[in-house]
Parts: structure tokens; sequence; C-alpha cells
């Protein structure tokens, strides 16, 4: 049994008891504010040892839960910052906990391994690719105002504009539609850093094969990491 599972069953009541517990080696489990109580956090964590590998959890010091400032500025959920992944306490199931804390795991693991991402470029490649072909279905169904987004669908850096404007103006499930059979999910071609997290997260909830399909760089990628990891 891996040193994460163990602590977890010999701990389980321990972990929502003790705001400085510790899991997996020096991560630690800092509790700022408490979760609804439909949501388990020894499930979540139980999950989580099952998900993903003990040894892609190198680089992470801490799992802060709570209501943090600098999560609700940006609107979102969960960041992965200096060594700590930050999650905030307001879920509304412990299925949303567990994908924040998969998605900002893969944004650690890519810290670590960015020139095996990123270096040669293919990457970046694909998933320009991909959001050319979006951009054509935007236009091709009447969504002209994605025109004047045109340079910035070139660029594959994040950019707060185009964020709002794909989940402001064109929706949620406009965009779900757009990038069916193109982007593992809609998310995903926010930036290509989220299309790298994305998929990895599909990838460690046993989706490998669709990462495989439909983003044949990634899942090379992601098989490379796991590859380097091994040994």
């Amino acid at each position: 049994m891996n040193t994460f599972k163990h602590f977890i069953k010999r701990n389980s009541l321990k972990i929502v008891e003790n705001m400085n517990n510790q899991f997996f080696n020096n991560i630690q489990i800092i509790i700022k504010d408490p979760l609804p109580k439909h949501v388990n956090l020894n499930n979540v964590l139980q999950k989580l040892a099952e998900l993903v590998p003990e040894r892609f959890f190198d680089g992470i010091d801490g799992l802060y839960i709570g209501k943090f400032g600098h999560l609700e500025k940006r609107n979102v959920t969960a960041v992965f910052d200096d060594g700590v992944l930050y999650v905030t306490s307001e879920q509304d199931n412990e299925e949303d906990f567990l994908d924040d804390c998969v998605h900002e795991i893969c944004h650690a693991i890519e810290q670590n391994y960015g020139d095996v991402i990123y270096a040669d470029g293919k990457l970046d490649h694909e998933f320009i690719r991909k959001r050319q072909e979006v951009f054509q279905k935007m236009i091709e169904d009447g969504f002209e105002s994605a025109k004047k987004f045109t340079k910035i669908f070139y660029n594959s850096e994040y950019n707060k504009k185009l964020d709002e404007f794909l989940y402001k103006d064109i929706g949620y499930d406009n965009l779900s539609v757009l990038t069916k059979d193109i982007f593992v999910n809609c998310y995903s071609m926010t930036s290509l850093q989220e299309y790298w997290a994305s998929g990895l997260e599909r990838f460690f909830f046993g989706e490998g094969e669709k990462v495989g399909s439909l983003c044949p760089v990634l899942y090379k990628k992601i098989k490379q990491v796991t590859v380097l990891e091994n040994e």
C-alpha cells in the first residue's frame, strides 16, 4: 500500500480534525474554512490517491481549503501557486472538489516537466490548429463577433478578454457543441496550459483513449512524462 493510502486509512478521522495534519510526505492539509457537510474530505483524498500516482505529487507542498480572495478575484475554484493547491471550500459535491484537485495537480506536473511538454513546439501547433478549427465553426454558425478575436485565436497564451468572450458571449452550451470532437472539453481551448491540464486530467480519470483519439500530440506528451516518471 502506498504511503498516501496508508496514511488515509490510519488517520481518516484526524485529517479533518487537525488543520496541520500532513499527507503524502511533506504535503500539508490546511482547512481555513470548513467544507459543506455533504462533502467528505476523506472520500476525496482516497479517490485522489487512487487516480493520481504518488510520484506526481512532487513539488506540491500543501493543500489549502477555504475562501481565498485571489480565487474569488479571478472567479476560479482552484489554483496551483508557489507549491500550494488552493481550493475553494464552497463545493457543490465531492466530484467537483476532486476535479479541482486533480486539475491543479496537472498544472503542478506541468511546472516540473515544461521542457518535455512544450520545448519542441508540437503541442502548441496542435492546440493552435484546433483553435482555428473552432474559430471557423464559430463564423460558419453565425458568431460574427468572434472575428474581432482573430489574432488572439492564433496565440496560445491565456487572454482574459477571449476567456470572457467565450464563456459570456458564446456560452458554455454553444462552446460545448463547437468544441465537440476537437477538444477534450470546452475549457481546454482557453489556453495551451489549460489544454495540457485538461487532457492530463481526463487521462487520470481513465479517458486516455479519448485523449489519444482527439489529441494525439497531447497524448504522446502525457505518455512521455509518464515514462520519465517511471525511470
